[in-house]
């Protein structure tokens, strides 16, 4: 039950950044991507990884020592941010979360994601 709910608050969560975040990224004028992106890495962003900072339990998952598909999500969902190929958003834009921080690098150890991104 609560971690039912834990999954799909995380999961509402992951949805809110898409919907917030896909218009910024497909900006395409430069100097309007550039204004976005940094208000967004230094406003949403870091609001957005505070709400889920303080949802995530000892871990190392969500759900504590079981993969859930929410950290699936949240692995991709942020994986896209910290690997520092966003103009504007700097890899360490998740850096004051180290609960979000520590669930995504468990998530990329996992053996069977580790495989997964292997064979990529």
């Amino acid at each position: 039950p609560f971690e039912a709910a834990l999954h799909e608050a995380l999961m509402g969560a992951i949805e809110d950044m898409r919907v917030r975040m896909g218009p910024i990224i497909r900006l395409k004028d430069e100097a309007e991507k550039k204004k976005a992106r940094t208000e967004a890495a230094s406003g949403y962003l870091q609001d957005w990884g505070g709400q889920v900072e303080r949802q995530i339990g000892s871990g190392p998952f969500l759900a504590g020592a079981k993969l859930c598909v929410a950290d699936l999500k949240l692995f991709v969902a942020v994986s896209a941010y910290t690997a520092g190929t966003i103009d504007y958003i700097p890899a360490e834009v998740f850096a004051a979360f180290p609960k979000l921080t520590r669930l995504v690098e468990a998530v990329r150890q996992h053996p069977k994601v580790a495989e997964w991104n292997a064979r990529r």
